[in-house]
């Protein structure tokens, strides 16, 4: 079944250059923020384990499923969604947690909460094109 996984040429570019733009976005604002702490030799006070998470699993696994999208492989198309609703459920509580930083004493970092909810919402509207642009075998579209 999954080797009759197909979607349209268009939506799979899309796809493709959305995923690898999210591995780059991502990629080089972590990298950003790890150097100077490198350079110091200082340790990330809060995220460390995201740094470690996302740069060697998340970005890897998005790279890797934008590479077998290329190949037009049929499992790829499968779990690109899987790894936007991922996603999604990691960058909302993290916007979602700015507004809550007035309660600890600190500042709302209104740029950090823009970017995660902002990029949920592209996670959820990439989500809602590839799966309706999924079709097995020639047939008509995916839907539950």
């Amino acid at each position: 079944l999954i080797q009759k996984v197909e979607m349209s040429s268009r939506m799979r570019w899309v796809s493709i250059i959305y995923t690898l733009g999210i591995v780059i976005m991502f990629s080089a604002i972590w990298v950003n923020m790890l150097l100077p702490l490198m350079q110091t030799g200082e340790k990330p006070d809060t995220f460390y384990a995201i740094f470690i998470i996302d740069l060697a699993f998340i970005m890897p696994a998005f790279a890797i499923l934008a590479v077998m999208s290329v190949r037009k492989q049929g499992l790829s198309l499968i779990l690109l969604p899987a790894m936007y609703v991922l996603g999604i459920t990691l960058l909302v509580p993290v916007g979602l947690g700015e507004f809550l930083k007035p309660h600890y004493g600190h500042a709302i970092d209104w740029a950090g909460a823009q970017l995660y909810l902002g990029v949920s919402a592209s996670f959820l509207v990439m989500v809602v094109l590839h799966l309706r642009s999924l079709r097995v075998g020639g047939s008509s579209s995916i839907r539950a």
